[in-house]
């Protein structure tokens, strides 16, 4: 699939693609382990700065999947707007109403369902090679819950996460 390029995030995209690849996908851990702290923060701030960023120099994948995590940590906007759509997303998936979370996602602006949904995959993708990285939706879940989505509580961010990812065909159809 091409990625959404003009309304995803370009570090995003950059991350995703740096991540969505067998080898790296295979990696154990990936996710959980954390990356190194200082590389990290140098290329999100070489980002931010406006200054090229190559991730395919860097050869730990654990840290471009920290750099995945920091960005949306650091990033003042969240991916599913605070507010209304946030608490309905969370209280359909407490109720295990897929349907409904699948509403909501969809009302949701182009931008912020483009890069729920291209992130939502990535991470689906991780559970596939759970094999080989060790990874389940549970454990991206408590590694990645409160990056993804830091304006709600652990519990309710794991929750979402893990849902999402479970249900990565339903929420994000074709």
């Amino acid at each position: 699939d091409p990625l959404p390029q003009g309304i995803v995030d370009p570090l995003v995209i950059l991350c995703v693609a740096y991540l969505n690849r067998d080898c790296v996908l295979r990696e154990a851990g990936l996710f959980r382990i954390p990356g190194e702290v200082s590389s990290v923060k140098k290329i999100r701030s070489d980002y931010i700065r406006g200054e090229p960023v190559d991730l395919m120099q860097v050869l730990d994948p654990h840290t471009i999947a920290g750099l995945l995590k920091y960005h949306f940590r650091e990033w003042r906007v969240s991916i599913i707007p605070r507010g209304k759509p946030l608490q309905e997303v969370t209280a359909a998936v407490k109720d295990r109403d897929e349907e409904r979370v699948r509403q909501v996602l969809q009302g949701l602006p182009r931008d912020s369902l483009a890069t729920l949904r291209l992130v939502t995959e990535l991470l689906s993708k991780v559970v596939e090679y759970s094999e080989w990285n060790m990874m389940t939706s549970g454990t991206l879940a408590t590694s990645c819950g409160q990056s993804f989505f830091p304006y709600l509580p652990s519990s309710p961010a794991n929750s979402l996460l893990k849902f999402m990812v479970d249900h990565v065909t339903t929420l994000f159809p074709e």
